[in-house]
């Protein structure tokens, strides 16, 4: 169990009061530290608590759970009054207690699913996020390229009759340096790679290996083009996984000489 997965479950006994003395000091300083994970799971119990009286799921609690829970309405020892104003779950600690062991544990339950599921959304969001940076930084890097006045463009066509695939090469001959983005190619194959090329001096040499998403789309960067005056053309070609020193698949773009 890893230190959050741990906090995960202190914070759901927290909620209804039950942590012993020493595991309620430590939740209180994590929460006063900051966390912003326990802290919106707090927040979610606190709607779930007011749920509870109407429903009670009977699936089987953890059982750390379960024996702390059972622990506490079975104390008969009074907790030793705090100096300061009772929190909000505090106030509500007796009210809960009295609905019985059966309620407290589906209360649990619920409170675990929500803390979970709340989790999942937490880590779903940091994914989108991700790939909108991504897009965004993507977008920036080809918007510098069209407006770089030493770029030009060189256009790659697909070979297939029916295909709508294409490519573009944004080849910056001052810094020799480009970006590559092929469009519409087909799904790979299974153990299969797309691979871009360029031809100089009738020789093809290997730009790079590159994947493609569900709609055939993708960016690469590319570096070490050969000086311009070489330069014949560039090719797209499909390959074993890994690439391959030499072209030896299937072509599916290429540019005009």
């Amino acid at each position: 169990m890893t230190n959050h997965e741990r906090y995960d479950e202190l914070i759901s006994i927290y909620s209804l009061g039950a942590l012993d003395e020493n595991e309620l000091k430590e939740i209180e300083e994590h929460l006063k530290g900051g966390c912003g994970v326990c802290e919106e799971m707090l927040k979610e119990n606190e709607k779930v608590l007011s749920l509870i009286p109407y429903s009670t799921p009977s699936a089987a609690p953890f059982p750390r759970v379960k024996e702390k829970l059972f622990k506490k309405i079975r104390a008969t020892k009074q907790v030793e009054e705090k100096t300061f104003a009772p929190s909000f779950w505090e106030r509500l600690q007796p009210l809960w207690l009295r609905l019985g062991g059966a309620v407290a544990l589906a209360l649990l339950i619920i409170l675990f699913a929500f803390n979970l599921s709340l989790r999942d959304k937490l880590k779903e969001q940091e994914i989108v996020i991700s790939s909108l940076k991504e897009q965004v930084t993507r977008q920036n890097e080809i918007m510098e390229f069209l407006q770089n006045p030493n770029v030009v463009t060189i256009n790659l066509t697909g070979l297939k009759p029916d295909s709508r695939a294409s490519g573009r090469v944004l080849w910056d001959r001052k810094n020799n340096n480009a970006l590559f983005y092929g469009l519409n190619l087909p799904p790979i194959p299974s153990g299969k790679i797309y691979q871009l090329w360029v031809i100089a001096d009738n020789t093809p040499i290997s730009m790079g290996i590159f994947n493609v998403d569900e709609r055939g789309n993708n960016i690469i960067q590319v570096s070490n083009i050969p000086h311009p005056r070489k330069v014949q053309k560039f090719a797209v070609t499909l390959e074993p996984a890994g690439g391959v020193p030499q072209p030896t698949g299937e072509m599916y773009l290429i540019s005009a000489s």
